[in-house]
């Protein structure tokens, strides 16, 4: 009996979340999102958006279907060994100094010139990027910019003038699997990290132009 009643519950809901919108609020904004782009949503989050109730939980994930991205953007990479490349869109809600310290350019000062751990780093040069290691033959994380962080030079004042992703991989298998995520602000002061595959690394900007328009169109503002 117990079963049953969950599946009573569980199918109405997932008919629900194929057709309506799940809403969220944050402080200062609502954002109401399609709910078959929402990949985190809970029975609970389903129950509320089903009874008309927000979600107040202070952050939520969306997928952005690969086809809807390479419709948009040309040459985007939709298919890697046989798995979609989606992009993944993360809202949070950020307040004052820590929103101030995850878009400051003073985080990446020590990569920038070279210091603090980064001393024996290396750079690599591809398709225009430039490909900063934390140290010679590592293949791990890695940032990706779009300046040669010339140790002898001023590092750039604004973080979206030369940093265009920061990419976490296999040190053991180098840029097999390896995922990229950059950040930005949209409407509404909220903060958004984009996550894709480094195969559209390329892409980066014309990706966040693409979140960024369907977000503008979810995001109000109050």
């Amino acid at each position: 009996m117990r079963y049953l009643l969950v599946i009573v519950f569980i199918i109405p809901c997932l008919l629900f979340a194929s057709e309506r919108t799940v809403k969220y609020t944050f402080q200062g904004a609502r954002v109401e999102v399609p709910a078959d782009y929402v990949i985190d949503l809970s029975l609970v989050g389903l129950f509320k958006s089903w009874i008309g109730l927000d979600d107040d939980s202070g952050s939520f994930t969306l997928a952005i279907k690969p086809t809807d991205i390479a419709m948009g953007i040309d040459g985007y990479v939709a298919d890697v060994n046989g798995i979609e490349q989606v992009v993944r869109v993360s809202i949070f809600d950020v307040y004052g100094e820590s929103k101030e310290k995850l878009l400051s350019s003073n985080r990446y000062a020590d990569a920038w010139y070279a210091i603090n751990g980064y001393e024996n780093r290396e750079v690599i040069s591809q398709d225009g990027l430039f490909l900063l290691f934390g140290s010679k033959g590592y293949r791990g994380d890695f940032l990706v910019l779009s300046e040669f962080p010339e140790s002898t030079k001023e590092m750039p004042g604004n973080v979206r003038d030369f940093i265009v992703a920061r990419c976490f991989g296999s040190n053991l298998e180098p840029f097999k699997n390896v995922t990229c995520s950059s950040k930005f602000l949209v409407e509404g002061g909220l903060l958004t990290e984009l996550s894709y595959s480094f195969e559209n690394i390329m892409f980066s900007r014309e990706i966040e132009s693409f979140a960024r328009e369907k977000l503008d169109r979810w995001v109000e503002v109050y």
